[in-house]
This record gives structure tokens, C-alpha cells and sequence, in this order.
């Protein structure tokens, strides 16, 4: 059952209803019209042309009733763009993270090298000092000093001097050195070291020579190797320690042999050891002999030792082959040998040539076998040949005390019955010799004048 206080109110609301005399509120009332509204109760027979749009259809249909063109908003569609590939998340993180790397480099290396705070590369100073120049073959004092002027020491550091191309050691003089490694370990902040250094520099005279010298030093903490270059320090020698003279003719005759001294004087305050003295020979010339006997081949001299301010000679010979003023030159250059190999020079101290000319020989040689010349000449074994020299005097002076030698060569010529006019034959050197003791007539040849 409700509960009592809604019955009380339904039994209220039923009085109401029911109770005479109640003003009730008049309701309003409307009059129905009877109007003709004209309906579409077909469909239109007219069919559309395929580039009718829906819109221009209904505007235009001519029934009763139809429906008017609605007003169209036309809204393009929205394209998305596309996305771009540096949107791509994969793309931001890979450009950061490039990003981040570049800041930490720039900023490292503005910390380490500009900084003013902890180090820079400019607050580090190394100077190079030494004679302008220098005698060859004696020792060359350096002095490197190095300056670090930032707030920070410096770790691992190697002095490093390039010298040129001859240097020999202070301690070894027949040792090479092109550089050296000091090793300093550790420069504090503020401190200054002076590295002293010596060598000996060999030259020619007035050669010019550059040293130079770098450090290379590590900062704590840090396993990158950094650099300091000195300005290099350029020198001359003003005397070769060695001087070479060559004595000889200018002028000589194809088959000519020539005589060559050369000399080769010290001017080092101390022993020269293990010199070595080359010759670079023209294709036109023939080595003979030499005295002393070459070290090596037939153009290489090792001289153990030359005293200070003394010399040494070498006598050389040779033939001479060409045409008439034809020009050759023989090289002779003197040095110290390189270290692993003793018959090259490593160091150059000194240098000479020689030129020579072809000039017309002063004395022309005519040879007749069986009154046949030729370089070839055919001979009948058994039978007696006749060998005529015929000999010219070319120059226009007169010769005196001519000599003349025919050497005999090959084993058919059989020895015991060689017969000589005029000249004798040595048989132990299996030579013909003419000489003015066996004919008179070569004690003076006139110009143009020809002996046989």
C-alpha cells in the first residue's frame, strides 16, 4: 500500500475534480481550412543527360510540387599534407644527437687550445737558437727552449729535431742522424726548460741547411697528442771540411791515354775518417789503372783517415775514345758514406770535374799487311806477310824523338820468325818497337812529313 501521505493527496486532488462551482480556464480553439495542396504523384519521365548534375535536375523539373535546388556549400576536400622526412622521429633524434655532438667538440676544443682559463696551444713557446754559420765537419751547438705559459703542466712531452740531409752524430761522427727524440716528460705550469743539442754538419761550401724542431705534449686526463712547431732556423757552411783538385790535360787525341791526379786536402780541425771518393766516367772513357787500386769496381775510393790540414792523392788513367771535337766531362765527388752502405755517399763535402776535348791526333798511323788495308785482312797460312807502318806527323810543329810499338796478339803468329827492320822485337811482351836508337830518322819528324 502507498504510503498515507500520498493517499491524502490523491483524495485532495479528487475533491478539486469534482467540486462544484470551479472556475475553469477557457481553452482556445482553431477553425479547420479546407486548402488544396497539389502533390507530386508520379515521377519524371525526362531522364537527366550524363553531364546533368542532381542539382540542375530538380531545378528544372516543370511538375507541380517539386522540390526546389537546395543551396549547396560546396567545401573542398582537405588534403593531409604528406609528411615530411624530418618529422620522422628517427630523424630529430639522429639530428640531435649530431647536434649535441658537434657542441661538445667545438666547445673541447675551444677549452683545451683558446681558453684563457685552463690551456691554449698560444701560451706555449719554443724558440730554436745557433750559430748562422758554420764550418763543415765541425760541431753545430743548438739550444731548443720551450716555455709553458698556461695555468695547467703539461704530460709526455718529446722534443723532436729534423736536421738535414748529412748530419753526423756529435758522440759518432760516422754515425747518420736525420732526427732526434728527447723525451721531458713533464713541463709544469710557468716553468721554462732549455734542451741543449750538438751535431755535426757536413756541406759544400756555401751550402745552405734548416733545423728544425717540434714538441709533442698531452694534457691530463686527455688521450690526444697535441703539436708545437719552432720556426725552423736557417743556416749556411761557410768551408768545406774537404777540397778536390784535378790535374790533368784539356785537349787530347782519340786513343790517347790520359793521366789524372786528384788531390783531396782536409781543412777539418780533426781526422776525416772514412772517406769515400767516387768517379762518374763518360761512356767514351776507359778506365786503365789507378794507384791507389779502386776500393769498389773501377770507380770508388775509401779513404780510412785524412789528418787535419794534410791531402791524399789518387792517380788515375785512361783512354780516351771519340770523334774530333767531340766534348766529354769526367764527376769526381768525395763525401762520407752512408751508414749501412759504405760505398755510397750519404753526405757530400766536395765536388770537381774535368772537361776534355777530341782534337785531331798529332800523329796519324797508316797500317799495310800484304799492302792491304782494311779492318779485315785475309791471310794465307804458311806463306810470309809483310806489315808496313806508316807514320805522319799531323801537327804543324815538328816531333822529336818519335817511338812507335806494335803489339802483337792471337796464337797463330808464330813468334820465331818475326823479323823486324829497323826496330827489335820483344818476345815477353810480344811487342815490335821502334826508337830512334835502332832508326835514326825518328829522331825528328817535320810537319806533314810520314815515316815508315
Amino acid at each position: 500500500m502507498p504510503p498515507l501521505k500520498d493517499q491524502a493527496k490523491i483524495e485532495a486532488m479528487r475533491r478539486r475534480l469534482y467540486e462544484r462551482g470551479r472556475n475553469l480556464q477557457p481553452e482556445g480553439r482553431h477553425e479547420l481550412l479546407d486548402e488544396e495542396n497539389a502533390v507530386v504523384d508520379s515521377w519524371s519521365l525526362k531522364k537527366p543527360s550524363p553531364d546533368q548534375t542532381v542539382a540542375s535536375a530538380v531545378a528544372n523539373d516543370p511538375r507541380p510540387g517539386a522540390l526546389t535546388t537546395p543551396q549547396l556549400a560546396v567545401i573542398p576536400p582537405v588534403v593531409e599534407p604528406k609528411r615530411k622526412w624530418f618529422h620522422s622521429y628517427r630523424m630529430i633524434i639522429l639530428l640531435a644527437t649530431l647536434l649535441v655532438f658537434l657542441l661538445v667538440l667545438v666547445g673541447t676544443s675551444i677549452y683545451l687550445l683558446v681558453g684563457s682559463n685552463q690551456i691554449s696551444n698560444k701560451n706555449i713557446a719554443i724558440n730554436i737558437t745557433g750559430p748562422l754559420t758554420v764550418p763543415g765537419g765541425e760541431i753545430m751547438p743548438l739550444q731548443v727552449t720551450l716555455a709553458n705559459q698556461n695555468k695547467i703542466p703539461i704530460e709526455s712531452v718529446v722534443l723532436i729535431v729534423n736536421y738535414p740531409a748529412g748530419t753526423k752524430s756529435a758522440e759518432d761522427s760516422a754515425k747518420d742522424i736525420f732526427s732526434s727524440r728527447i723525451q721531458l716528460d713533464r713541463i709544469n705550469a710557468g716553468e721554462t726548460v732549455n734542451v741543449p743539442v750538438k751535431a755535426i754538419m757536413y756541406g759544400e761550401e756555401n751550402q745552405a741547411g734548416e733545423i728544425k724542431a717540434t714538441i709533442e705534449y698531452r694534457l691530463t686526463g686527455s688521450n690526444g697528442t697535441f703539436y708545437k712547431d719552432a720556426t725552423p732556423l736557417a743556416f749556411r757552411i761557410t768551408s768545406s771540411p774537404l777540397v778536390i783538385r784535378v790535374d790533368s790535360v784539356k785537349k787530347v787525341s782519340a786513343g790517347q791515354e790520359v793521366t789524372m791526379t786528384l788531390t783531396i786536402q782536409s781543412n777539418a780541425s780533426t781526422p776525416l775518417k772514412d772517406v769515400l771518393v767516387t768517379a762518374n766516367y763518360p761512356t767514351n772513357f776507359d778506365f786503365t789503372s789507378s794507384d791507389p787500386a779502386p776500393s769498389y769496381r773501377e770507380n770508388s775510393w775509401l779513404i780510412k783517415e785524412i789528418p787535419p790540414e794534410k791531402s791524399t792523392t789518387i792517380t788515375l788513367k785512361g783512354l780516351i775514345i771519340g770523334k774530333q771535337n767531340e766534348e766529354f766531362r769526367l764527376q769526381f765527388l768525395a763525401g762520407m758514406p752512408q751508414q749501412d752502405n759504405q760505398f755510397i755517399i750519404g753526405s757530400t763535402l766536395a765536388e770537381a770535374e774535368v772537361d776534355f776535348i777530341l782534337e785531331q791526333p798529332f800523329i796519324n798511323v797508316d797500317l799495310n799487311i800484304n799492302n792491304q788495308k782494311g779492318e779485315v785482312v785475309i791471310l794465307t797460312t804458311g806463306n810470309k806477310t809483310t806489315v808496313t807502318v806508316n807514320v805522319q806527323n799531323t801537327l804543324v810543329d815538328t816531333l822529336y824523338n818519335m817511338s812507335v810499338e806494335i803489339g802483337l796478339v792471337g796464337n797463330i803468329i808464330i813468334k820465331d820468325s818475326v823479323d823486324v827492320k829497323n826496330g827489335y822485337y820483344d818476345s815477353v811482351r810480344d811487342v815490335i818497337r821502334f826508337q830512334v836508337s835502332g832508326d835514326p830518322s825518328l829522331a825528328q819528324v817535320a810537319p806533314g812529313e810520314v815515316k815508315s
